[in-house]
């Protein structure tokens, strides 16, 4: 009887967190008429197709959508190899100021965005990067290094350092073992700071709306807020544009999920 009722728990609070995911694929799929007739929460009475198509040829969501998926893979690919280094190079060599180096990327956790949009802004501008897209794939990296370096420092701690050792022994430089034995046994925690990173960008908005000015370097986030009107809004093509934002979102989590459940338990239990 316990186990039923947690179950039961469970399955209410699993249908309340889908369920907004599911009431915005109703509404993608309804007119306008409908929504503001007061069938805006139940299934759609006939399925609007076109919404998906009205927001990928008037909307733009398609465009946007490539520039997003340039933007956060680069972000991605390239904060992943670097703090993988940096937190290698911190936690598995021994020299005298990587103690404080790891605390001057700690203290990156601590400054929130908002208070260095002003600085970003000039440094970009002078450097004539600013609304271009290496510009916020750079603001971008450098607000993901320091959660990625904090995250793959504590789980390289938890590795153990014969396995080094005895690759040294057989002659292996310091890059042959980090692409040999480190990066494969740091999977489960590169997989994490890889989602966390595809989610924190994918989602970002303040950046890249003042960053990006040109149309057609927009992301997605700044392409979807473009959709409403002063006096009009198609709120069917919109959720339409917002399911499509959704789709990467959920296969990138789908496919990394296990792996982020290990990053987590790795090291809580020692023999």
């Amino acid at each position: 009887m316990k186990k039923a009722i947690i179950n039961l728990l469970l399955m209410v609070i699993a249908i309340i967190q889908l369920y907004p995911l599911v009431w915005m694929v109703f509404l993608s799929l309804k007119s306008n008429s409908e929504i503001y007739g007061g069938g805006s929460m139940g299934f759609p009475r006939s399925l609007r197709w076109d919404n998906y198509i009205s927001a990928m040829q008037t909307g733009n969501v398609l465009r946007y959508t490539c520039n997003s998926l340039v933007i956060t893979a680069s972000a991605v690919l390239l904060s992943t190899l670097l703090a993988s280094m940096a937190a290698y190079s911190i936690t598995r060599m021994r020299w005298r100021y990587s103690g404080w180096v790891m605390m001057i990327f700690l203290m990156g956790i601590m400054v929130p965005s908002q208070a260095v949009i002003l600085p970003i802004y000039l440094i970009l501008q002078r450097a004539g990067l600013y609304n271009t897209q290496p510009g916020l794939v750079i603001v971008y990296l450098v607000f993901a290094l320091p959660t990625a370096i904090f995250i793959l420092s504590g789980f390289l701690k938890s590795l153990p350092v014969e396995l080094e050792e005895a690759a040294a022994l057989d002659g292996a430089g310091i890059l042959y073992i980090y692409h040999r034995v480190i990066l494969p046994l740091t999977r489960p925690a590169l997989s994490a700071v890889m989602v966390f990173t595809f989610l924190s960008c994918w989602n970002e908005f303040m950046y890249s709306f003042i960053l990006l000015d040109k149309e057609t370097l927009r992301t997605l986030t700044v392409g979807l807020l473009a959709m409403k009107g002063q006096y009009y809004t198609n709120w069917g093509a919109m959720a339409a544009g917002l399911t499509i934002a959704a789709l990467p979102t959920l296969a990138v989590y789908l496919c990394f999920s296990k792996n982020i459940q290990q990053s987590f338990v790795a090291g809580a239990v020692k023999g």
